[in-house]
């Protein structure tokens, strides 16, 4: 069997996954031919996206079919490159006015089934630049408004939200979403909260909490974090108490 994927079977597995969301569609107007019209750049941003993971993470045995067929990871961004493009389709149908709760729900459906399997939470409204990776991904949430460009690489438990808990609709105004330029790198754990811009080329390490810009260029890294190791079976009293002091300071 040759290790690539062929276009016509991510065409295929589009198709499966617009299925279960088919009788919505079809109530709020969306015909087979119109929605075949609205997917028509989806495989190939699929393509772009199976590739760039594979040129990216060695544990992918540099093998397209590998990571197609069980990365669950990759599936949750499958789902989000078609309930992405629904949830475009719904905004401009809305013409300014409130979006179409049919297809926006359809978009809404695929997004929730792709977390209930990943364990990666994708809004429909989140935008996805070209050559995405999100690796392991479990835990990983990404807000309604977060714009992440090109070539970017996210790992597990990376979370692109909002600041804080808004109380009323009134709250709502503005941005509450980071941006993220291209070819950012996030580790694991990272959190990124609020209106913030992190800047091309940036590199996040493991556990980072950002909640101001970052510069283009940038490298974060967490430094003051302790973490002690003591060994023998027992402790002597008075080093057992500055451990646990310095444990209660962290």
């Amino acid at each position: 069997m040759k290790d690539i994927v062929p276009i016509r079977r991510i065409e295929s597995d589009i198709r499966s996954i617009l299925r279960s969301v088919s009788r919505r569609l079809t109530r709020s107007g969306l015909d087979p031919a119109s929605v075949q019209v609205l997917m028509a750049d989806v495989p190939l941003m699929v393509l772009e996206d199976l590739y760039a993971l594979v040129a990216r993470d060695p544990a992918a045995a540099s093998s397209p079919v590998y990571a197609y067929e069980s990365y669950l990871s990759f599936r949750a961004l499958v789902a989000h490159r078609v309930a992405h493009a629904l949830h475009q389709a719904a905004a401009a149908l809305s013409q300014g006015r409130q979006v179409d709760n049919g297809i926006a729900i359809a978009a809404r459906c695929i997004a929730e089934a792709a977390k209930r399997d990943s364990g990666v939470e994708i809004h429909p409204a989140a935008v996805i630049g070209s050559r995405a990776v999100i690796d392991h991904g479990y835990g990983t949430v990404i807000g309604e408004q977060v714009r992440i460009g090109s070539d970017c690489y996210l790992l597990q438990s990376v979370v692109l939200g909002s600041r804080s808990i808004r109380g009323s609709r009134g709250q709502w105004a503005g941005r509450r979403h980071p941006r993220i330029g291209d070819r950012v790198e996030m580790a694991g754990n990272v959190s990124v909260y609020g209106p913030v811009t992190i800047g091309d080329d940036c590199r996040i390490e493991s556990g980072a909490r950002i909640t101001t810009d970052v510069p283009s260029g940038s490298r974060i890294r967490v430094i003051s974090v302790l973490q002690v190791m003591t060994t023998g079976a027992t402790t002597p009293r008075g080093l057992a108490e500055d451990v646990d002091g310095i444990e209660e300071a962290v």
